[in-house]
């Protein structure tokens, strides 16, 4: 895709169409567009490239979003924790929280990187909710 802020918005539909006709629940799908969005938009806010692939794998238990861009600006994200005035960093913040899995690699026999997310296709109980029974 090229490196435009209307791509955020492209790779946010591209899921959504993808998971919908999967049969991927609401809540799930809602997750894996929101990391989308969040992985997508660093790329296009650090990696200084013309371009980034997005790529969606999906297996009975995981879904996997990989955003590889060209790796041309500063260095890799991080997860950072953003004081309540802040304007910005709160992007891997949501990615952490949403993901079972996450990590920024680089790609293999080609410069550039790549951040992925993992989710699992079904969803526990909110980390933020009491257990059941209380």
């Amino acid at each position: 895709m090229p490196a435009a802020p209307a791509a955020v918005r492209s790779a946010r539909e591209g899921v959504r169409e993808l998971l919908t006709a999967r049969g991927v629940g609401d809540e799930v799908r809602d997750n894996a567009v929101i990391v989308t969005s969040e992985i997508v938009t660093n790329a296009l806010t650090h990696s200084a490239g013309d371009r980034f692939v997005c790529r969606l794998h999906l297996t009975a238990a995981l879904i996997r979003v990989e955003v590889e861009d060209q790796a041309l600006g500063r260095g890799p994200p991080v997860l950072r924790r953003p004081g309540p005035d802040a304007q910005n960093g709160r992007g891997l913040l949501l990615v952490d929280a949403l993901s079972s899995a996450w990590a920024v690699t680089g790609c293999p026999g080609r410069p550039g990187r790549m951040v992925w997310a993992e989710l699992r296709r079904e969803t526990g109980p909110s980390p933020l909710a009491p257990p059941r029974g209380e």
